[in-house]
């Protein structure tokens, strides 16, 4: 008897393990460096420095609140009119889950 005949709970985790390293590597690893480089506080000429600084996230959404509001609209108007055309509806209707097919309401 080999191992995964008695362990077949084995093999769909030692699947996804090459798939789960690649994406702590290349998306987990940059974003937590992400996070850690936003909480930082300085400037070019005197240097950055970890300083926990969440004034960071309040500053931008006070200063560029009018550019957030802008693209979240611009979003809204591009799912309206993409779903309009998909859909070919003149406005976008819900979608409801029958089984596994997406169906549109009449």
């Amino acid at each position: 008897m080999t191992v995964f005949h008695r362990h077949r709970w084995l093999a769909p985790i030692l699947l996804l393990l090459p798939g789960l390293s690649w994406l702590a590597f290349f998306f987990l690893v940059p974003l937590g460096f992400l996070g850690y480089q936003s909480l930082q506080s300085g400037s070019f000429l005197t240097g950055y420095s970890f300083t926990w600084s969440f004034r960071n996230y309040t500053d931008a959404v006070s200063e560029y609140s009018a550019q957030f509001i802008r693209s979240f609209l611009y979003a809204g108007i591009d799912d309206h009119y993409f779903a309009a055309l998909v859909l070919n509806e003149p406005t976008p209707v819900p979608l409801r889950v029958e089984h596994t097919a997406f169906v549109v309401p009449s």
